[in-house]
């Protein structure tokens, strides 16, 4: 399943702003490095409920109780992924808007070399032929996810791209040999969600897996390898290249 923050952030994004368990997910997020450290009487009160709602509030998001909440908080690790030295943007943001935008060109401009189209033409080929696909990805990817589903809408395909957990185990259970399932895996969403990933096998549907891991064991019908310091622009790009690809075998007359 999502890293706690990840369920947080989607739960204030889909959740009424009136709803109790919003304002206690509000609080958590403002305060999610201070959390591991409360008891669950003193988040309680910091959120003006009962223990009783925080512990209901915790079981929402799939949580047996309140200290499995907190171990999940002391394993999740928040915003450290910055692939940029930041005492340098505060000092010199040009220089480093200059190296930023050239390490995105670089990486775009190698992928005529990284990409092999035998099997991309084999996954639209699948996708084509397919009754319903549905893309599987952590919320970070989820607008790449998006952009293709809008474009494969708009051929008539049926495609879904769930954003929440329970949706996207929903739909694994859904598939069957007419469906086809898109994993995008940034390196972590195969481990924190194994449940979907039986269901999918179970499904008997076909697999496609995007990844960056170069040494990936999992078992998938197609498996397109993308390089381990793949970007999301660079992960937009390919999908985009899926994109007219796509349409010029399929819907070019």
């Amino acid at each position: 399943m999502e890293s706690l923050f990840d369920q947080l952030v989607i739960y204030l994004d889909t959740a009424n702003e009136i709803d109790t368990n919003y304002n206690i997910a509000w609080y958590v997020v403002r305060n999610f490095s201070k959390i591991t450290k409360m008891t669950i009487n003193e988040l309680a009160d910091n959120c003006y409920v009962s223990p009783a709602t925080i512990s209901r509030f915790c079981k929402s998001l799939g949580y047996e109780n309140y200290l499995h909440f907190k171990q999940a908080c002391t394993l999740d690790k928040v915003f450290d992924n910055y692939n940029m030295d930041l005492t340098n943007m505060r000092y010199k943001p040009k220089e480093c808007t200059k190296n930023y935008l050239k390490n995105i060109c670089d990486e775009i401009s190698k992928l005529s070399s990284v990409l092999e189209w035998d099997i991309i033409d084999e996954v639209l080929q699948v996708i084509h032929n397919s009754k319903k696909i549905v893309f599987f990805q952590n919320h970070f990817l989820h607008f790449v996810s998006l952009y293709f589903q809008i474009d494969l809408l708009s051929l008539g395909k049926l495609v879904y791209a769930p954003l929440e957990y329970k949706r996207q185990l929903e739909c694994a259970k859904s598939l069957n040999e007419n469906s086809v399932a898109i994993v995008i895996n940034d390196g972590e969403y195969i481990c924190n969600n194994f449940r979907i990933i039986q269901y999918l096998k179970k499904s008997k549907c076909k697999t496609v897996l995007l990844t960056n891991k170069q040494d990936t064991k999992i078992s998938m019908d197609y498996i397109i390898k993308l390089k381990s310091s793949m970007s999301r622009y660079t992960l937009l790009a390919i999908i985009e290249l899926m994109i007219y690809r796509y349409r010029s075998l399929y819907y070019l007359y």
